[in-house]
Formats: C-alpha cells, sequence, structure tokens
C-alpha cells in the first residue's frame, strides 16, 4: 500500500498554503512536510516524529489522522505497537512483554534490598540504643533562696 501523500499535498493546495505556511502555523520543517507528502521515508526522522507529524499535519488540514497514519506505518515505517502504547524501536520485538515487566520488579526489588542493606549495616549501627530508653529523675525546681529555708 502505498501512503496518500498526494491527498495530502492537494488538501493543503486547495487551501491556498505553501509548506513554508504549514512550517509558520505548526513549526514542522518545510522539508519533513515535503518529504511526507512525497512518501520519502528516509528524509524523514525516527517513525515516532514521523507519526506525530503525520497526525498534526493531518489534523491541521481537517482530515482523519488515521488511516494516514496506517498508511505510513504500512508503507515504510515500521513501529511497534503494544499494550503501552508506541514504542520507539523500528521494528518487532524478540522479547514477550512480560520479560520487560520482570527486569522493572526485579530493579525495584534490587533497589529495596539495597535500600535496607544500607539502613542496617550503616545508619543502625551508629544509633545509640541505649538513649531510646526512658529515665525518670526528679529535678529539684526551687528558687535557691526557697531551698535554703
Amino acid at each position: 500500500m502505498a501512503f496518500p501523500g498526494d491527498e495530502l499535498r492537494a488538501r493543503r493546495l486547495e487551501a491556498g498554503l505553501s509548506r513554508e505556511d504549514v512550517y509558520r502555523k505548526l513549526h514542522v520543517p518545510a522539508d519533513f512536510v515535503q518529504a511526507l507528502e512525497e512518501g520519502a521515508w528516509e528524509r524523514l526522522p525516527s517513525s515516532i516524529y514521523t507519526v506525530g507529524f503525520t497526525r498534526t499535519y493531518c489534523a491541521f488540514l481537517g482530515l482523519n489522522p488515521e488511516p494516514y497514519i496506517d498508511a505510513a506505518l504500512l508503507a515504510g515505517k515500521h513501529v511497534c505497537w503494544n499494550r503501552r502504547g508506541l514504542s520507539a524501536a523500528d521494528g518487532p520485538s524478540d522479547r514477550p512483554a512480560w520479560v520487560a515487566d520482570m527486569v522493572t520488579w526485579a530493579t525495584i526489588l534490587a533497589i529495596g534490598v539495597l535500600g535496607w542493606l544500607t539502613y542496617t549495616a550503616i545508619v543502625q549501627p551508629e544509633a545509640d540504643h541505649g538513649a531510646s530508653k526512658v529515665q525518670a529523675e526528679t529535678l529539684d525546681l526551687r528558687f535557691p533562696e526557697q531551698r535554703e529555708r
């Protein structure tokens, strides 16, 4: 399936806009707009940016961006979609999704264990354990002249 960039170009020209006008309004470089309209994927940045540019450009032209994003992904930009959304990888991952979850939880657990070991080995031995006991004493709070009587 070829990317329908000519539809984007036709819609832009119908609106009477140049590529520089699009740049001034959207802050998407004119070279990227031209590459998107021509389907020249090698001149575009990574997949994540290409999807973002396509979404922004289509919304600006009043078009539904989803068919254009799908066409862009099928035409040349391979983006991984997983349960967390769009991945920065330019290809499918060989690892199952649970591996990333396990690595995350193992890292959290390791940080917790290291924190506990640090506390028990460094902080707690320096604490004065005898000071934690309460000792009651009576104080003589009389003024000096009252003590002599």
